[in-house]
C-alpha cells in the first residue's frame, strides 16, 4: 500500500505502511501528543480492527439513527452505561452528517467513543465539552495554590500532553508548579485531560481565611470518532476537545486585610489541559481542523485600596478553526495563555506579586491520535503537533 497525504513527514514500515508523526513505533515514553499514521489491521466483522471497542462481540449496541444535523445541536450522555468496564461510553450510529455552520456538543464527564456503521461527514463543527471530573493521574498535575496572607497565589495550568503553566506569586507565595506530562499517547484507554488548580485561600492577618481560591477551568474531555467508512473532516470543519478557562481571582475589603488597603485577594485559577481526540477510520480525510488545547488562567485579584480593577476569567480553548489556547484572563496580573502549538505548547505562566494575587498558569495541550486504516490524507491543521 503505497504511502500518501501531506500529514506525515516520514513513511515508516510497521508490519505495513505505518505513517507515523515524530514516532518510530507507539511506544507510550510521555513525549510527544500526537500519533498519526496508518494501520492495515483486519477484523473479521469489521473493516478494521478498532482502538478501545470490539464490534464483533455480542455486546456490541444497536446503531441509533443516523444523524444527520443542519442546525447546532446537544447530546447528553451522561445517562449511557459503561461499556463494559471500560470507563468509556460507546455510542454506535448508521452514519453522521454534520453540515457546514452547525455546532454539535457532546455532554459527558466520561470519555466517549462514537461509532459509524458508515462514514463520518463534519462541514461543521463537533466538540467534546470540557469534564468536571478529574482522573488519578491528575491529582499531581493540576496543582493548587497554597494559601496565603492578605494575598494568594494562582493555581498551575493542567497538565496533560504538555506542561501547564505555572501560577503566579505573590505576597503570600509561589509560584505554583503545574505538574508533569502524562497520559498514554495510544490513547488506549481513552481518557480525559487535567483540570487547572485551584488558587490559594486569602487569610486575613488573623489567620482566619476571608475569600476562598478561584476554581481551576475544566479538563478538556476525551472523544473518540471511529468510522467503518470514510471519516471526513471538511476545509470549514473542526473536531474540538479544548479546556477550560480559570476563574479570576476576588477582592474583599475587611478590617484585618492587608497592612492600609484593608482589602485581601486570591489568585486566579489555572486553565484546563487539552483533552484527548482519536480519531480512526478506513479512510481519513482532514481539510479542516482538529484540536486539543488548553484553556487559559484566571487573572489575580488587584491588591491596593478598595481593590482597583476587575479579574477576569480565562477563556477556553477557542471554538474555531484556529486551534488558539485560551486567553490568561486580565492585564495588570494576567493568567497565563493556554498551550497550543509551536513553543505554546505548554501552558502560559502567569503573572504577579506584590500586593496583588498570583493569575492562573495557563492549561497545556492534550494528546491526539489519527490513524487511517489504511489511508490518511491531510492537508489540515491538527493541533498539539508533533513533537520533533
Amino acid at each position: 500500500m503505497p504511502c500518501r497525504g501531506t500529514l506525515i513527514a516520514s513513511c515508516v514500515l510497521l508490519g505495513g505502511c505505518a505513517r507515523v508523526f515524530g514516532l518510530s513505533s507507539v511506544a507510550d515514553d510521555g513525549s510527544g501528543a500526537i500519533d498519526a499514521g496508518s494501520d492495515a489491521r483486519t477484523s473479521p466483522c469489521w473493516a478494521f480492527d478498532p482502538a478501545n471497542y470490539a464490534p464483533c462481540d455480542a455486546d456490541f449496541p444497536v446503531a441509533l439513527a443516523a444523524l444527520d444535523l443542519s442546525q447546532d445541536g446537544a447530546m447528553s450522555t451522561a445517562a449511557v452505561e459503561l461499556y463494559r468496564d471500560t470507563g468509556m461510553v460507546l455510542l454506535r450510529f448508521p452514519s453522521i452528517h454534520i453540515a457546514a455552520g452547525a455546532t454539535f456538543t457532546i455532554f459527558d464527564d466520561r470519555p466517549v467513543i462514537v461509532a459509524t456503521d458508515g462514514d463520518i461527514q463534519i462541514d461543521g463543527t463537533f466538540v467534546i465539552a470540557p469534564t468536571t471530573t478529574t482522573n488519578g493521574e491528575c491529582s499531581a498535575n493540576s496543582v493548587m495554590g497554597v494559601s496565603g496572607t492578605n494575598t494568594s497565589p494562582g493555581g498551575g495550568g493542567g497538565s496533560y500532553g504538555a506542561l501547564g503553566g505555572l501560577g503566579g506569586t505573590s505576597s503570600g507565595g509561589g509560584p505554583q508548579v503545574a505538574g508533569s506530562v502524562n497520559g498514554k499517547r495510544s490513547l488506549v484507554p481513552l481518557r480525559v485531560g487535567c483540570p487547572g488548580g485551584r488558587s490559594g485561600d486569602a487569610k486575613a492577618s488573623n489567620a482566619v481565611i476571608v475569600i476562598n481560591g478561584s476554581n481551576g477551568g475544566r479538563a478538556g474531555g476525551a472523544l473518540e470518532l471511529s468510522a467503518q467508512g470514510t471519516l471526513t473532516v471538511g476545509g470549514l470543519g473542526a473536531v474540538l476537545a479544548n479546556g477550560g478557562g480559570g476563574a479570576g481571582g476576588k477582592t474583599r475589603i475587611a478590617s484585618n486585610c492587608g497592612p492600609n488597603a484593608h482589602n485581601c485577594t486570591s489568585g486566579g485559577g489555572g486553565g484546563g489541559s487539552g483533552g484527548a481526540l482519536l480519531v480512526e477510520a478506513t479512510h481519513v480525510l482532514l481539510a479542516g481542523s482538529v484540536c486539543a488545547v488548553g484553556g487559559g488562567g484566571g487573572s489575580g485579584g488587584l491588591g491596593g485600596q478598595g481593590g482597583n480593577g476587575t479579574p477576569t476569567d480565562g477563556s477556553p480553548g477557542a471554538l474555531s478553526l484556529s486551534c488558539a489556547g485560551g486567553s490568561g484572563g486580565g492585564a495588570t496580573v494576567a493568567g497565563g495563555n493556554g498551550g497550543d502549538t509551536g513553543a505554546a505548547r505548554s501552558g502560559g505562566d502567569a503573572g504577579g506579586g506584590g500586593f496583588d494575587s498570583g493569575g492562573g498558569g495557563g492549561g497545556g495541550i492534550g494528546r491526539i491520535r489519527v490513524i487511517g486504516h489504511p489511508d490518511l490524507v491531510s492537508s489540515g491543521t491538527v493541533t498539539p503537533i508533533p513533537m520533533n
